[in-house]
């Protein structure tokens, strides 16, 4: 009986553990995991660049005109933009943040995101993206 307990005791850990890390499939599919790519919506109406430096920044291309953003990441499938105008500050606050997205990685090439916190879309609303292979980056810029 005992012999069980230590078991279920050791599972309960392990498994409280693994939940902590990263899942190195979402991590690698991930565009800012992926340097020196270029994504676009569906909708063309967001484009983003992903430096040697594994760096996001890009725009949207709104009826209200056209915004700059940067991307982060979380430790799992979230992704955050901010305004671009604060880049050099290095401030990532919720004032700064457009836009909260979850993400499913469908692939290296596509991904979904599902809007959770909006200042241009609606929350709910789910945006495809896709990597534009064969382009040079450096120069569609």
């Amino acid at each position: 009986m005992k012999h069980k307990f230590v078991l279920s005791l050791a599972l309960i850990f392990v498994l409280a553990f693994c939940s902590a890390c990263q899942n190195p499939i979402v991590v690698e599919r991930r565009p800012c995991s992926q340097p020196n790519t270029k994504w676009m919506s569906e909708d063309k109406k967001i484009v983003f660049t992903v430096d040697d430096n594994n760096h996001a920044m890009g725009e949207m291309f709104l009826d209200g005109g056209t915004i700059g953003f940067y991307m982060t990441n979380d430790m799992g499938s979230g992704m955050h933009l901010f305004d671009l105008s604060v880049i050099d500050t290095a401030v990532e606050t919720t004032e700064n943040e457009y836009e909260y997205w979850i993400c499913s990685y469908k692939s290296k090439k596509e991904f979904i995101a599902i809007v959770k916190k909006t200042t241009y879309f609606d929350v709910g609303e789910k945006i495809v993206f896709h990597r534009m292979d064969g382009e040079d980056i450096a120069t569609t810029e």
